[in-house]
């Protein structure tokens, strides 16, 4: 048990600190998506080729916290 604990803070410690690229539309509506996130179990983002999805909803799972304990799964 202390062997986890001691991991998690681990990762939690050494996670990195999330920067977004401005210019994308997901990156735009960064706080409806990341209270969406927090708010439901699952979130569908729907969005054009080359508006970051792909890039920057990891990252807002990872500020979120969800990347620490567990793996950030998205497709």
């Amino acid at each position: 048990m202390q062997r986890a604990i001691t991991g998690y803070e681990l990762r939690k410690a050494n996670t990195p600190k999330v920067t977004y690229a401005e210019e994308l539309p997901v990156s735009e509506r960064r706080e409806e998506i990341i209270q969406a996130i927090r708010d439901n179990q699952v979130v569908i983002v729907c969005g054009e080729t080359g508006s970051g999805k792909t890039t920057q909803l990891p990252k807002m799972c990872l500020e979120l916290g969800l990347g620490v304990g567990a793996m950030i799964g998205h497709t």
